[in-house]
């Protein structure tokens, strides 16, 4: 009735979950490094203001932090990305899963 090329969707599917991995695993890896990198920009910034050598306007910080940091707005960044992603790479569903897997083990 059908014929399935069962050695091409297999292909398909290990290269998406693959690269998916790779991915998923780089994001995390990413995100630590720009946190830490982060993290310590910040305690630069408060050793430099309590020796007042700058002033840093917290309230400004805290409501530009609230802005960046809505989880609605987050998830639709990492929505859009994976839109985008997947259409590009066969087996797409495959290539979500390891992303998702990939993102967990990093």
């Amino acid at each position: 009735m059908y014929d399935i090329n069962w050695t091409e969707l297999g292909k398909e599917v290990g290269i998406g979950a693959v690269l998916g991995f790779a991915v998923g695993f780089a994001a995390k890896k990413a995100m630590k490094m720009v946190l830490i990198l982060v993290a310590l920009i910040i305690l630069i910034l408060v050793a430099l203001e309590t020796q007042n050598i700058i002033t840093i306007h917290w309230d400004y910080a805290e409501s530009a932090f609230q802005k960046a940091a809505e989880p609605e707005k987050f998830l639709e960044i990492v929505s859009n990305f994976f839109q985008k992603i997947a259409r590009y790479i066969p087996g797409s569903g495959s290539f979500i899963l390891g992303c998702w897997l990939g993102f967990r083990k990093g």
